[in-house]
């Protein structure tokens, strides 16, 4: 399958997600990279440079300036949908990688897409990422591939790209890694349904719920236990569709409810009962387990102090 469009033949290539998020997480003051790249985009929409675009919304997202970050995304995406990430390996030479991969995404800030590139930066890998819309209308643009990758992430925005990716992928010629239709229903209401009977597993009851449900709640008008069916305070709370602890809190009454609520902003939250996992050792241990062809690969585990664990405070950035 040929593309009629190829990448821009660019004077600087793409810096990438994964450069650019190793170096904000080591320290470095990104603002200066951030004028290089605005002074390389040009001050012409329709003739920017896409790549430094879309390495600048990144930049901008890691500093915290999401609006902005995607507009300069949208910018990049009207001249370009196809991007090459840097390799590693193989001094840069695509043309000798052992596997070109194909990873389709959507528009939308770092929690949109599962972030592939963090997995192929030691590897002899060619990688391609393709930015499509619910009208897939950039299926033009797909390079030749030996296996496609939907990195389409589950969200409310992304459900309808997801549905369409799912018939249109149903026949591809090429290995398709991750089934769209099954990314759809991996909301955390649904997750708990899926994996409750599992022999071994203590999977808290998640509940979608509205604002006006954890208000009822605050003022003593409704108990948890009757919302969640399966326990009552302590509960986490976090708006839907946030990601990397964002909205998260851990609240131990009704009274801790009503003032998480006083800051946020979200109309429909995610309820669960807290589970204190924490080993004889008094530290909390988190395990990320892949799943491939039905069978269970653990790729990492995080070890805090802290109940609500991520890459910085468990050491692992």
């Amino acid at each position: 399958m040929k593309t009629d469009v190829f990448i821009q033949p660019l004077a600087h290539p793409l810096i990438g997600l994964a450069s650019l998020m190793r170096m904000a997480f080591s320290g470095v003051d990104l603002a200066p990279l951030g004028t290089q790249l605005i002074a390389r985009a040009g001050t012409e929409p329709r003739t920017a440079d896409a790549n430094a675009l879309l390495d600048l919304s990144i930049v901008l997202q890691l500093r915290g300036e999401r609006e902005l970050a995607l507009e300069m995304q949208s910018l990049a995406l009207l001249n370009q949908r196809l991007y090459a990430p840097p390799m590693q390996r193989g001094l840069g030479d695509r043309s000798r990688a052992a596997i070109r991969l194909l990873a389709v995404m959507g528009a939308g800030d770092l929690m949109a897409n599962s972030p592939i590139e963090f997995l192929l930066e030691d590897a002899d890998v060619a990688l391609d990422i393709v930015y499509v819309t619910d009208e897939l209308d950039a299926f033009r643009y797909f390079p030749e591939h030996d296996v496609l990758f939907v990195a389409v992430a589950e969200n409310e925005q992304n459900i309808p790209l997801l549905n369409k990716l799912s018939d249109a992928l149903a026949a591809w010629p090429r290995p398709v890694v991750n089934d769209p239709a099954r990314i759809a229903r991996l909301s955390r209401d649904h997750n708990c349904a899926l994996l409750k009977e599992v022999t071994g597993v203590d999977m808290p009851v998640t509940v979608r719920v509205g604002r006006s449900v954890l208000e009822q709640v605050s003022r003593g008008e409704r108990s948890f236990a009757a919302v969640l069916g399966d326990g009552d305070f302590p509960v986490i709370v976090r708006p839907v569709d946030s990601h990397a602890g964002h909205g998260l809190d851990r609240l131990a009454d009704a009274a801790a409810l009503a003032e998480y609520l006083s800051s946020a902003t979200q109309s429909e939250f995610y309820v669960s009962r807290f589970v204190d996992y924490r080993d004889a050792d008094g530290m909390f241990r988190k395990y990320r387990v892949m799943l491939i062809a039905g069978r269970p690969f653990v790729a990492h585990m995080g070890i805090s102090a802290h109940w609500m664990i991520h890459y910085l405070n468990a050491g692992m950035a």
